[in-house]
């Protein structure tokens, strides 16, 4: 699924919003820039571009005459303003960053223009180099600022892979050197699209080279290496000769063997760990404490019984007498816990293990529970142990329980609760006409009030019919989509894996071939209808790990003469690869761009029937503040109010919109705004795209799959010849529009050089030992944020970007040059720019940060960004 149809929500106010009322500024050699407001105070800006040069003082390379650039209004958070609800943390993040001004450059190779007090960030793209910029707070600063360029080729990465038997004892982390490597499990690489197959030079992945050969700077691949990676006999892979980027690894164990080895290692959640790599990383982890070890590290163990002699525990043989039984559910995290919580759902057959705590911990027993969560584990010898309990996907965090018994003993454990790393939606779509599975006719059932009404809720076949086979999606804010979902034969539909970290997300539900007439919210505390959404294709969702969201979705046929409407999304093109513009599709990492004016036409383009601008993400508000069984709370700094995106919110769905969609349902038969508002019937029209300033429809001769970075040792680029189209802009669709239809119109922008968008990261720097106890901070009843603290933005060099700071409750954001490199041999295509983000950074020897807190340590972490994305 690519994406859905999507609902606008038409609002008052300018087209562009404020970022529109710019005016061309003036026309230099070989440089164009519109600029801020012609009434506001404005500062001259002098953009330098010089070649980055390793070990020298800054500005001593040698000058770039031939640049682009493209300057960002700065909306993050700012933790210096005297108003704390410009804070990160208050702050609610924006979707995008509005575009305020570009330009091109050639010789003498400095560009000149005027901007408005404020913050801006100005990336800067020229032909071999790595894309890079720097922030700028007028009138702060003015003059000349500059702007380091690292130039081709980059150096390729590595990641590492260790595997593991996690059995001394199950917990798993890797306890070295007690755990051994298990050899000959397979490796697989995957990039945000999908498999990864070769590595820069086109081969097979994990390819080993003679240094010999001329195919490659390596030389020739050795005949038989490559195409799949093994761990060797220490339980090492090694996947060389990559480009930078974020990846998930998936490790299977060797052929034949897949279902006598459970997995049990994971970072955040599911099978496949991430990994994140900068240019030249060696693979081995960046959050050690001061040693080398492998990016990532996978666990494995198997199952084993009590009194059997032929399974892999050795110190299990004799049988004893005692049983322990339970059941796992869910833990629904609840901050500031108030008392005891309820339980959420039962774990789905989760595993057990338990490890001899009186015998060097060693591994005596792996089971697997049943459906509804309970337990039994017979023959149990007297002793004390640590119970292991996680789940097969890995949803859940791995968790712990010391149980003792003695002989003969029955030990029941009850519920024991476990949290979840991620938070779920789920619900029905049904058809919401008043009838039955039976198609009967009751009281009970109500047509078109957007619930899924029963005559009896325990009876399945009372309640409106099921719709299978109905598309959903969940996206950001920004527009890229998250997860897909399709309703099965109950017309049920889940998603099991929605927020690590919480932040609104958009919900939507397809109606291509369907009408809507609502949606409606399922109580957490009681499973009744809370609230309901009349016509609503979208919803903002927001959901706290071990919280479920039960939205239901109504449906309707089209009546005679009904359909629905136009509608689309306007993408920003991250990947331009299409040689045929009609055929163009939106890649999942691809933002919305918000404010974008969409006209109506006749199919001869002579009466202009309607006009629309884009959805625009806006922050919900109107959430409640309450304990887990829905009582409210006292609420000193606003949480409900405001809608504040932490765990004292835990779960909310709120009207909402994504960035960049649009829906067009009516039409002025006499021309836009004129005369009276109709129906739009079926009929062919042309719908048209006005681009906003700065940017542009794609053209056949955008294609930019050949854009990219060099690497070392350097690969070679495959270039696509032009195509003999032609440049024609794809700024307008015809469209048919059939009764009992809707249809679909997207379209694709970049900006007018070709510069590419900003992304965005948003952070929080944890105490990882004291708990806030503070009311009225952010955070209370969870980790404490570490306040007033450097943020170190450092490339792969470690060179500095940039320095943020963490607001009062530890919480930063940044705006970051993203990539135009689209030539990467990776199913995306795509590498993103990748940062290393230093908490706690001491600064540079020469520049120390004087708010350094020595009673904390620095860590790093490396993430990925993209045009448009948050982080």
């Amino acid at each position: 699924m690519k994406h859905l149809a999507s609902e606008t929500m038409k609002r008052p106010g300018p087209a562009w919003g404020w970022f529109g009322r710019f005016a061309i500024l003036a026309v230099l050699a070989g440089f164009f820039l519109f600029f801020a407001r012609t009434n506001a105070q404005t500062t001259n800006i002098t953009l330098e571009v010089r070649e980055y040069v390793a070990g020298a003082p800054a500005g001593s390379g040698p000058i770039i005459a031939d640049f682009d650039y493209l300057i960002n209004l700065d909306n993050t958070g700012d933790p210096d303003d005297p108003d704390p609800n410009n804070h990160p943390s208050l702050k609610p993040m924006a979707s995008h960053s509005p575009v305020v001004g570009l330009g091109s450059q050639t010789a003498p190779g400095e560009a000149d223009f005027n901007l408005a007090d404020g913050r801006y960030l100005i990336s800067v793209r020229a032909d071999g180099y790595k894309l890079g910029g720097i922030h700028v707070s007028v009138p702060d600063q003015n003059g000349t600022v500059l702007v380091e360029l690292v130039s081709d080729p980059l150096p390729l990465a590595t990641i590492r892979v260790h595997v593991f038997q996690d059995f001394y004892p199950v917990n798993g982390q890797d306890d070295t050197p007690r755990e051994l490597g298990l050899p000959n499990f397979r490796a697989f690489l995957h990039d945000t699209v999908g498999e990864m197959s070769v590595d820069w030079y086109g081969n097979p992945l994990c390819s080993e080279y003679d240094g010999v050969g001329g195919s490659t700077p390596l030389g020739d691949p050795i005949p038989g290496t490559g195409g799949v990676c093994y761990s060797d006999a220490n339980g090492d892979v090694v996947i060389p000769n990559i480009p930078r980027g974020k990846y998930a690894v998936l490790v299977l164990p060797p052929e034949g063997e897949d279902n006598d080895w459970i997995q049990t290692s994971t970072i955040e959640g599911k099978h496949e760990i991430d990994a994140w790599v900068v240019e030249g990383n060696d693979g081995y982890s960046t959050e050690g404490e001061g040693f080398g070890v492998p990016l990532l590290s996978f666990g494995f163990t198997q199952p084993c019984n009590f009194g059997n002699a032929s399974d892999v525990c050795d110190t299990n043989d004799v049988a004893g007498t005692g049983t322990i039984q339970g059941t796992i559910m869910t833990l629904r995290e609840w901050i500031p816990q108030t008392g005891p919580v309820p339980f959420g759902d039962p774990v789905f057959k989760p595993y057990i293990a338990l490890t001899d705590i009186g015998n060097n911990d060693l591994q005596v027993y792996l089971g697997r529970g049943e459906a509804d969560g309970s337990f039994v584990i017979n023959d149990v010898p007297a002793g004390t142990y640590q119970m292991a309990i996680w789940d097969e996907p890995l949803d859940y965090i791995f968790s712990f329980e010391t149980v003792i018994i003695g002989d003969g003993e029955a030990v029941d454990l009850g519920e024991l609760g476990i949290p979840r790393w991620f938070s779920q939606i789920s619900g029905y779509v049904f058809m919401d006409d008043g009838l039955d599975v039976n198609r009967n006719a009751d009281p009970a059932l109500i047509a078109g009030n957007g619930i899924r009404d029963c005559v009896n809720p325990a009876d399945e076949e009372s309640c409106e019919r099921p719709i299978d086979g109905i598309p959903l999606g969940t996206r950001y804010r920004d527009g890229t989509l998250q997860h897909g979902a399709v309703t099965n034969n109950d017309g049920y539909y889940e998603f099991t894996e929605v927020q690590l970290f919480p932040r609104f997300v958009v919900i939507e539900v397809d109606f291509t071939r369907m009408g809507v007439t609502g949606a409606s919210l399922h109580s957490i505390f009681d499973g009744s209808v809370t609230d309901t959404f009349d016509g609503a294709l979208t919803l903002a969702e927001l959901t706290w790990p071990g919280i479920r969201s039960e939205i239901d979705w109504g449906k309707v046929n089209y009546g005679p003469g009904e359909n629905g409407g136009v509608s689309g999304i306007v993408y920003y093109a991250t990947t331009r690869n299409e040689n045929d513009l009609r055929k163009s599709a939106a890649e999942d990492y691809e933002p919305g761009v918000p404010n974008v004016t969409v006209q109506l036409w006749n199919l001869d383009h002579t009466v202009l029937l309607n006009e629309v601008t884009t959805d625009a993400w806006e922050h919900p508000t109107g959430c409640d503040y309450t304990d887990p069984f829905g009582v409210p709370l006292p609420d000193p700094i606003g949480y409900g109010p405001n809608c504040l995106e932490v765990p004292n919110i835990s779960n909310e769905v709120k009207a909402g919109v994504f960035d960049g969609g649009y829906a067009i349902e009516t039409m002025f038969p006499d021309g836009y705004p004129n005369g009276s508002e109709v129906t739009l019937v079926p009929g062919d029209y042309v719908v048209e795209l006005v681009a906003p300033p700065y940017f542009r429809a794609i053209t056949l001769a955008d294609i930019n799959t050949s854009d990219g970075n060099e690497y070392q040792p350097a690969g070679p680029i495959i270039l696509q010849p032009p195509s003999p189209c032609g440049n024609g802009e794809c700024s307008q669709r015809i469209v048919t529009l059939q009764q009992g239809h809707n249809a679909p119109a997207d379209f694709f922008l970049m900006t007018d050089n070709a510069v590419p968008i900003p992304g965005r990261i948003f952070g929080l720097l944890l105490d990882d030992i004291n708990v806030e106890t503070d009311p009225a901070r952010l955070f209370y009843g969870e980790k404490r944020g570490v306040p007033n603290t450097p943020v170190g933005i450092r490339d792969y060099t470690g060179r500095l970007i940039t320095t943020v700071h963490t607001d009062d409750n530890g919480v930063f954001e940044v705006l970051l040059p993203s990539t135009y490199a689209a030539n990467c041999p990776t199913p995306s295509g795509v590498c993103p720019a990748m940062y290393r983000i230093i908490g706690n950074d001491p600064g540079d020897p020469l520049s120390p940060n004087a708010d350094f807190n020595p009673n904390y340590q620095t860590i790093e972490v490396q993430l990925d960004v993209w045009p448009g994305k948050m982080t």
